[in-house]
């Protein structure tokens, strides 16, 4: 279980921690010890399964181009 406390941290020091994935709800505020310890659960009975991630078109650097950009839910990041 420590090692989703570490992974946890990484993620929530990183400044898009917050950034809502497909479900809204999912973000870096929204983790307890309970919510852990259901994926570690989810995990260990092969229940888990990802959610797709939200597209966004991002600008690219130097140009009036846009590039797609998949962001995950924090579940999903720290699985």
């Amino acid at each position: 279980m420590g090692i989703y406390y570490i992974t946890y941290k990484n993620l929530y020091a990183n400044k898009g921690a917050g950034t809502k994935g497909v479900d809204s709800s999912d973000t870096a505020d929204g983790f307890s010890e309970e919510k852990v310890n259901r994926i570690i659960e989810c995990l260990s009975d092969e229940s888990y399964s990802l959610k797709p991630a939200r597209r966004v078109q991002i600008p690219k650097k130097n140009s009036v181009k846009k590039r797609p950009l998949g962001i995950p839910s924090f579940t999903d990041k720290l699985v």
